[in-house]
């Protein structure tokens, strides 16, 4: 208990300092204070309500690594390298460091903190349905094929806002994917929630990402940390944050972390099932059962 206190109370501190430094100062790289800030809230938060914590060491690294890895893949590759819709415009190389060593995984953990703790108070999550479970299987399978001929059309057909598209698209079929290799491992997860329990969960979901987005937005309004370009209706904005990214983006902000975290706690549950089978035959066997 007292160390949960001691993560709020320092987490509000940086919390603090960073708002003060993006709307007062408008500091351009304010986020990093501003995203252990809140990790540290949210984490000693969950520690203190539920009196657990849900993260191993072990496992808290295994997502960390995974965080990491879906950073560089989708920002540095897909964002800064091929599509440009948000670039960083104040920052040096070492501020780059920091966005990949620390902004992104991070930023993921808060995601998972957020929804956790308020699941809890939603209350205990809904049992295994097989129904359920088919219908998640063939709504990934959905939103994939969607994801493909999206993209074909995008190529092909669309030219305005090209690359925005595109990367929708990329980010709908990632989350149809990963969705459909949770549930072909352990046929648990979000989306199965959601077909069990819909109203509570797409509830839980809105209101997550769009606390979160206003959260982590508005300050930037000020501070113009990152910076978006080449998204359509940019003229159409909520508190001067562009609504295609709060409304749109922050929920994949949310679920793609959300769904990257559930793939590790899976293959960990599978591991203490088969005595440490590795990835890809836990993945083969999911796959072709």
């Amino acid at each position: 208990m007292r160390n949960s206190i001691i993560e709020i109370i320092s987490g509000s501190v940086l919390f603090i300092l960073a708002n003060i430094l993006a709307f007062l100062y408008k500091y351009g790289a304010f986020y990093f204070l501003f995203l252990i800030g809140m990790f540290f809230i949210l984490k000693g938060a969950h520690s203190l309500i539920v009196e657990k914590e849900f993260l191993s060491i072990r496992t808290f690294w295994q997502v960390y690594f995974i965080f990491f890895m879906a950073g560089i893949v989708l920002d540095l590759l897909f964002v800064i390298g091929i599509t440009k819709i948000w670039s960083y415009p104040s920052y040096s190389l070492i501020n780059y460091f920091i966005l990949y060593l620390i902004v992104y995984p991070f930023g993921g953990f808060v995601m998972i903190y957020s929804f956790e703790l308020l699941e809890h108070f939603f209350g205990k999550k809904p049992r295994r349905r097989r129904i359920a479970l088919r219908h998640s299987l063939t709504f990934t399978l959905f939103l994939m094929i969607l994801s493909f001929f999206g993209l074909v059309a995008t190529i092909f057909y669309i030219d305005q806002f090209k690359m925005a598209f595109v990367f929708g698209f990329i980010i709908l079929g990632l989350w149809g994917a990963l969705n459909f290799v949770v549930l072909k491992l352990v046929q648990n997860d979000l989306l199965e929630h959601v077909f069990s329990q819909t109203a509570k969960y797409l509830l839980l979901i809105l209101v997550v990402a769009y606390s979160q987005g206003i959260f982590h937005e508005f300050p930037n309004v000020f501070a113009k940390e990152w910076v978006y370009a080449n998204i359509p209706f940019m003229h159409l904005t909520f508190l001067g944050i562009p609504a295609v990214i709060l409304f749109v983006g922050w929920l994949s902000l949310v679920l793609i972390p959300y769904s990257l975290f559930e793939l590790v706690m899976a293959l960990n549950r599978l591991n203490e099932r088969t005595g440490g089978k590795s990835f890809y035959s836990h993945l083969k066997e999911a796959l072709f059962k």
